[in-house]
């Protein structure tokens, strides 16, 4: 249900680009502003009853009409059981994690919010497999982004400082990075056997960080720090829109806010023109 809902998403993002999403306010000839305009979510669930029986026809129409109202239950409907039984830790990290995305796409920042502390706190030791410890690495990594996001919709500017720090003795953005594509450290340093894919994961991960991480430190109003990691990320996004058609639009986002909280008005439009 995820990913139809991811793919719904994408299509959506596509067929926008020709939007017109923000206005710009002028006077006598000159930018003074911009009109930013809303945009409702879809298939997110939030408003729906579910139908049954699950399987039938009609199950199978809403989930491809609003695939997130199923995904909510039936993750619901994990935990509940993975709570009862309390046997197999990484299946229910890996739901709470799940979750915590549906509730940040639901705009339910409190749940979202929970649930990445469980999934963070709640990792436990990694297994001997090494594969395995880099599965639940880049699940805790994707839940550190989801709680830092959404501390930053709830205001909690030091919690959300936090989830991007962590307690560890490396709390660097390239460490998170790294954990979030799912790949080792001394691929990240730049082995010359690394594979292109390889290099395309740890970038898209690289920009989602360093965006998310722009959204905390704007939140601190360190508009500094802000801006420089959101270049950062419009770089990596120009790089990756180059190579593998990536999506321009959080990084560019992140900057914007920052010309906007600065007063910068013909830098804001500045960053409008650059995205067409």
């Amino acid at each position: 249900c995820i990913g139809i809902y991811a793919g719904q998403k994408g299509k959506d993002g596509a067929n926008r680009k020709q939007e017109k999403l923000f206005s710009a306010v002028a006077v006598n000839g000159e930018p003074k502003g911009l009109i930013i305009a809303e945009h409702k979510m879809q298939g997110s669930g939030s408003d729906m009853r579910l139908v049954d029986p699950v399987g039938s026809n009609e199950d199978l129409n809403q989930v491809r009409s609003r695939p997130m109202g199923r995904a909510a239950y039936c993750l619901d409907m994990a935990l509940t059981l993975l709570d009862e039984k309390n046997e197999d830790n990484d299946c229910l990290q890996a739901a709470r994690c799940s979750l915590a995305y549906v509730c940040l796409e639901k705009e339910d920042y409190k749940q979202a919010l929970e649930l990445s502390k469980l999934v963070v706190t709640g990792a436990g030791i990694s297994g001997s497999s090494n594969l395995r410890s880099r599965v639940r690495n880049k699940r805790v990594a994707a839940a550190r982004l989801y709680g830092c996001e959404a501390a930053c919709a709830l205001g909690d500017k030091e919690a959300a400082l936090r989830f991007l720090a962590g307690d560890r003795e490396d709390p660097s953005l390239e460490r998170l990075a790294v954990e979030l594509a799912g790949v080792t450290v001394e691929v990240s340093r730049g082995d010359s056997q690394i594979k292109d894919e390889t290099n395309s994961r740890l970038r898209r991960a690289q920009r989602l960080v360093r965006t998310t991480a722009s959204a905390a430190s704007a939140q601190m109003n360190n508009l500094g720090t802000a801006k420089q990691l959101a270049m950062s990320a419009i770089s990596l996004e120009d790089n990756l829109s180059a190579v593998d058609g990536g999506s321009r639009s959080s990084a560019r986002q992140a900057l914007l806010y920052c010309m906007l909280c600065e007063g910068n008005r013909e830098g804001a439009l500045a960053v409008l023109r650059s995205s067409r």
